[in-house]
Protein backbone atom coordinates (compact mmCIF):
# COMPACT_ATOMS: atom_id res chain seq x y z
CA UNK A 1 0.00 0.00 0.00
CA UNK A 2 1.34 3.37 -1.05
CA UNK A 3 1.11 6.63 0.96
CA UNK A 4 -0.20 9.26 -0.92
CA UNK A 5 2.63 11.17 -0.84
CA UNK A 6 4.14 8.19 -3.21
CA UNK A 7 0.76 8.52 -5.48
CA UNK A 8 0.87 7.93 -9.40
CA UNK A 9 1.21 10.82 -11.19
CA UNK A 10 -1.75 12.25 -12.86
CA UNK A 11 -2.43 10.52 -16.31
CA UNK A 12 -4.85 11.49 -18.80
CA UNK A 13 -8.77 10.28 -18.59
CA UNK A 14 -9.38 7.55 -21.28
CA UNK A 15 -13.47 6.56 -21.78
CA UNK A 16 -14.19 3.68 -23.14
CA UNK A 17 -15.39 3.41 -26.34
CA UNK A 18 -18.73 5.48 -27.06
CA UNK A 19 -18.87 7.15 -23.49
CA UNK A 20 -19.48 10.50 -24.32
CA UNK A 21 -17.89 12.66 -21.37
CA UNK A 22 -19.23 16.34 -19.83
CA UNK A 23 -17.55 19.45 -21.20
CA UNK A 24 -14.56 20.69 -19.10
CA UNK A 25 -14.41 24.77 -18.71
CA UNK A 26 -11.59 24.66 -16.40
CA UNK A 27 -13.92 25.84 -13.12
CA UNK A 28 -12.16 22.70 -11.16
CA UNK A 29 -8.63 22.20 -12.57
CA UNK A 30 -6.44 21.92 -10.09
CA UNK A 31 -3.53 24.84 -10.81
CA UNK A 32 0.20 23.24 -11.27
CA UNK A 33 2.39 24.51 -8.54
CA UNK A 34 5.89 24.53 -7.89
CA UNK A 35 5.24 23.81 -4.28
CA UNK A 36 8.77 24.46 -1.91
CA UNK A 37 7.05 23.09 1.25
CA UNK A 38 6.94 20.35 3.16
CA UNK A 39 5.51 16.80 1.95
CA UNK A 40 5.15 13.90 2.77
CA UNK A 41 6.01 11.73 6.06
CA UNK A 42 7.95 15.79 6.78
CA UNK A 43 4.59 17.39 6.35
CA UNK A 44 3.07 17.97 10.24
CA UNK A 45 -0.43 17.17 9.56
CA UNK A 46 -1.50 17.82 13.08
CA UNK A 47 -4.71 19.96 14.10
CA UNK A 48 -4.90 23.21 15.71
CA UNK A 49 -3.37 23.33 18.89
CA UNK A 50 -5.49 26.47 19.52
CA UNK A 51 -9.72 25.80 19.42
CA UNK A 52 -11.48 27.35 17.04
CA UNK A 53 -14.82 29.17 18.08
CA UNK A 54 -17.41 27.42 16.05
CA UNK A 55 -20.61 28.40 18.30
CA UNK A 56 -21.48 31.88 18.69
CA UNK A 57 -21.96 32.72 22.04
CA UNK A 58 -19.42 29.78 23.26
CA UNK A 59 -15.82 29.43 23.63
CA UNK A 60 -13.74 26.49 24.84
CA UNK A 61 -10.46 26.04 26.19
CA UNK A 62 -7.65 23.07 26.92
CA UNK A 63 -5.75 22.99 30.41
CA UNK A 64 -3.58 19.57 29.99
CA UNK A 65 -5.77 16.86 29.24
CA UNK A 66 -8.56 18.65 30.30
CA UNK A 67 -11.29 20.35 27.55
CA UNK A 68 -14.17 23.15 28.76
CA UNK A 69 -16.73 24.46 26.59
CA UNK A 70 -17.84 27.21 28.07
CA UNK A 71 -21.49 28.47 26.87
CA UNK A 72 -23.81 31.86 27.74
CA UNK A 73 -25.75 31.14 29.96
CA UNK A 74 -28.61 32.41 27.67
CA UNK A 75 -28.18 29.63 25.35
CA UNK A 76 -27.53 27.01 28.09
CA UNK A 77 -30.65 26.00 28.50
CA UNK A 78 -31.41 25.12 24.53
CA UNK A 79 -27.73 24.32 23.61
CA UNK A 80 -27.19 21.25 26.67
CA UNK A 81 -29.84 18.68 25.49
CA UNK A 82 -27.36 18.73 22.34
CA UNK A 83 -24.11 18.35 23.92
CA UNK A 84 -25.44 15.76 25.61
CA UNK A 85 -27.24 14.07 22.48
CA UNK A 86 -24.12 14.22 20.12
CA UNK A 87 -21.67 13.07 23.08
CA UNK A 88 -24.18 10.01 23.30
CA UNK A 89 -24.67 9.68 19.57
CA UNK A 90 -20.28 9.52 19.35
CA UNK A 91 -21.32 6.60 21.89
CA UNK A 92 -18.82 8.53 24.49
CA UNK A 93 -19.84 6.72 28.54
CA UNK A 94 -20.88 9.67 30.22
CA UNK A 95 -19.31 8.95 34.14
CA UNK A 96 -21.28 11.43 35.91
CA UNK A 97 -24.08 13.60 34.63
CA UNK A 98 -25.74 16.52 36.63
CA UNK A 99 -28.35 18.29 34.16
CA UNK A 100 -29.67 21.16 36.73
CA UNK A 101 -25.83 22.51 36.94
CA UNK A 102 -25.37 21.51 33.09
CA UNK A 103 -21.64 19.50 34.17
CA UNK A 104 -21.19 16.21 32.63
CA UNK A 105 -17.78 14.12 33.17
CA UNK A 106 -16.63 11.47 30.40
CA UNK A 107 -13.76 9.40 29.90
CA UNK A 108 -12.45 12.14 28.08
CA UNK A 109 -13.11 14.93 30.91
CA UNK A 110 -15.42 16.97 32.57
CA UNK A 111 -18.37 19.51 30.84
CA UNK A 112 -19.41 22.79 32.60
CA UNK A 113 -21.40 25.77 31.63
CA UNK A 114 -19.57 29.33 32.31
CA UNK A 115 -21.49 32.52 33.33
Amino acid sequence: MNPIWDATPLAELHAPAGMILPIQNGDYNIPVTNGSGLVGKALDIRPPAQPLALVSGARTQFTGDTASLMVESARGSTLWPQVVSVIQLKNYTIDKRDDASQTLTTGLGRMEPSG
